[in-house]
């Protein structure tokens, strides 16, 4: 299952293989992971490690309105 189709049918309160994994690392240990992955890109780290990566997405404010009313 890919992580995708994992998270979204958590979301839709389906079967999974196994519970979305995410998550956040220090700068510190972020740039050692580049290292140790031989890549860059924070995806590529997050497959070797079996992570999920979620991103949180929040709703655009409408117009007229200021930041925190939109929340």
């Amino acid at each position: 299952m890919k992580s995708i189709d994992r998270v979204l049918a958590t979301i839709n309160r389906e079967k999974i293989d196994r519970v979305p994994l995410d998550c956040g690392f220090t700068h510190g240990v972020m740039e050692y992971l580049k290292v140790y992955a031989g890549s860059s890109d924070h995806l590529i780290i997050f497959r070797i490690l079996g992570l999920d990566k979620i991103v949180p997405i929040y709703p655009r404010p409408t117009a007229g309105t200021s930041d925190q009313e939109a929340i």
